[in-house]
């Protein structure tokens, strides 16, 4: 694919000495070219490239994120962050720049797509500028929540007894129990900020998965049958035992299952499937749900504080589930794409049971 005369020659040399990648594609997404810088970042071999269609070798998310129609259609330029996977299986952070091609009668023949690995070092810059971003909102919110809780609770004292006074079949005690069950609604989502705000240290000791996930799922039995969601289980014998705090274990299933329930709506299935990982002395643990799946620029969010796609959702329920695995000296990962759900995978320090369990 490259040009035989000399002023294309020295375009191809400019290009291959670019530190960044540049890479196009023709109207119907298939690769017409990309230089060496472009090839080592992607681990390609260029002549294996061209000729292919870019989400053969991205996969559909990464393409998905390129926003390509949107190029087609004549927007100047998208500029995003996304992961791209390499030919080796390992992903890479990728900044990029897409802009349409034009023929000189204007016509969109394709579009050019530059882009920069992001490397680590400006990836641990990031993300401790964003700790220190999330530890002073903290701080506001535990504030904030602290302060609010108080008339809150004289809100829910004075409704309590307005409501005792009128009789079950009065109007106004229909209003004054909805006013109650947002007030409650109000006092759980402080109660998530204080919890993210201010974390209780865990009291960790041996755990058997199984009972944490066992009483998640009998706390949620009504709603999963109103639902019609089902959901289905699966340990290995002996059963797995983990090193964490009971109650903070039950917290992260608790609020995964709520997050697929109500990711999903009506009907569904949530499947819960733990494995040993010999090498690392650890239980994982995988939640997958049959919802609608994410966006990649929403799956890139989803650990943030505060972000929801649910209107009614405080948007902390997984940066808490982040935030108590990794007290745990464990891992969360989450995978999702459109129309095909989404899984969370929690691995956990293995533990010993103890005598006589």
């Amino acid at each position: 694919m490259r040009s035989q005369d000399p002023a294309g020659n020295c375009t191809h040399l400019i290009l291959d000495n670019l530190s960044g990648g540049v890479l196009a594609v023709d109207s119907s997404a298939t690769i017409i070219y990309l230089n060496a810088a472009a090839a080592r970042t992607l681990a390609l071999e260029p002549e294996a490239a061209i000729g292919k269609p870019i989400a053969s070798l991205l996969g559909r998310a990464a393409t998905e994120a390129l926003h390509l129609d949107r190029v087609f259609a004549g927007q100047p330029h998208v500029d995003r962050e996304t992961e791209w996977p390499r030919a080796t299986g390992q992903p890479c952070l990728i900044g990029f720049s897409a802009s349409p091609c034009r023929a000189p009668d204007g016509t969109i023949t394709g579009a050019v797509i530059s882009f920069r690995e992001i490397g680590p070092f400006l990836v641990r810059q990031r993300e401790q500028a964003r700790a220190e971003q999330l530890a002073a909102l903290s701080l506001i919110a535990a504030g904030l929540a602290h302060e609010v809780r108080n008339p809150l609770a004289g809100l829910r004292s004075t409704a309590q007894a307005m409501a005792r006074r009128l009789s079950g079949k009065d109007a106004q005690r229909d209003y004054l129990d909805r006013m109650l069950a947002e007030i409650d609604r109000i006092d759980t989502l402080l109660r998530s900020f204080l919890r993210y705000a201010r974390p209780p240290r865990p009291t960790l000791k041996p755990v058997p998965l199984p009972d944490v996930i066992g009483n998640v799922a009998a706390l949620l039995r009504e709603q999963l049958a109103t639902r019609r969601v089902r959901l289905s289980t699966e340990c290995p014998t002996p059963n797995p035992w983990v090193m964490g705090d009971p109650q903070q274990l039950q917290q992260v299933f608790l609020n995964l299952f709520l997050n697929s329930l109500q990711a999903m709506g009506n009907g569904g299935e949530i499947r819960v499937r733990a494995r040993r990982l010999e090498e690392a002395s650890a239980w994982e643990v995988r939640v997958h749900d049959t919802g609608p799946g994410m966006t990649a620029e929403h799956l890139a969010q989803a650990f943030t504080p505060f972000f929801s796609t649910t209107p009614r959702g405080s948007g902390l329920g997984l940066a808490i589930v982040q935030q108590i695995v990794q007290e745990h000296r464990g891992e969360v990962a989450i995978e999702s794409r459109p129309g095909q759900g989404t899984t969370v995978t929690v691995r956990l320090p293995a533990a010993s049971p103890p005598p006589g369990s």
